[in-house]
Formats: C-alpha cells, structure tokens, sequence
C-alpha cells in the first residue's frame, strides 16, 4: 500500500491533493467508513445510535482517535454546537463503569451526554 508514500508518483500524489489534503501512511492512520447501522439499515439522524465502549477498549492508538460526521455528500453537517467531530482530544464524559457513551443522531442526547453527541443531519449520512 503506497497511500502516504508517494515518491515519484506525481501524478497519484496529484489526485490525493484534488480530493483532500494528503493523505497518511497506513501505519499511521486507518480511515473506515461507514453509512449502515449494524443491522445493515441506512444511518438515518432521525434515529438514535449509542456506539458504547467498555472501559479500556477505546481504539489502542499512540496519538488519537476521533470520529467524523459527513452528510451524504461528504460535507461536514452544520449543527448548532459547531461540532464536526468528537475525539479523544475532547472532555468526554465517561460512565461511572469506567465506558463510554458516544451519540451519533440529529438531537440532543441531553445536556449532560453533549460532550460525547456529533450531530447528524435529520436524513441520511
């Protein structure tokens, strides 16, 4: 895998900069995506997701972790907390367990779950 590592592939490393910024090394940086629910089904904003984490099992990274909210055309979702992403670089709230909540729907989880919410846009992202 050359992702990262362009060398003398101007014309890859062109196109990497046409769609984004770059890109990182596979060894430093994964990016999965996704646009169904566990089930399959569509994401929808108008549903309610929980991604729960036990305690000590976030994503074993020596830098950080941190999920991106898209809407279907792949633009950040303007919401009212100016929130596009939520990371381990945040204050996020961890359950008394030791776990951790993360919230993925167009509302608010409520106020005291907003540190752990990315707003998603009210259809499909």
């Amino acid at each position: 895998n050359s992702t990262g590592s362009f060398g003398t592939e101007y014309l890859l490393r062109a196109a990497v900069s046409l769609y984004g910024w770059g890109a990182n090394k596979a060894e430093d940086a994964i990016y999965p995506t996704t646009n169904v629910d566990s089930s399959g089904q569509i994401l929808l904003g108008t549903n309610q997701y929980v991604l729960h984490i036990p305690q000590n099992q976030t994503p074993p990274v020596l830098g950080f972790w941190s999920f991106t909210m898209y809407d279907s055309d792949l633009f950040f979702v303007p919401n009212p907390l100016n929130k596009y992403t939520v990371s381990s670089r945040d204050p996020l709230v961890y359950n008394t367990d030791g776990s951790l909540n993360l919230y993925f729907q167009n509302t608010s989880p409520g106020i005291g779950k907003e540190p752990n919410w990315l707003p998603a846009p009210k259809g499909n992202f």
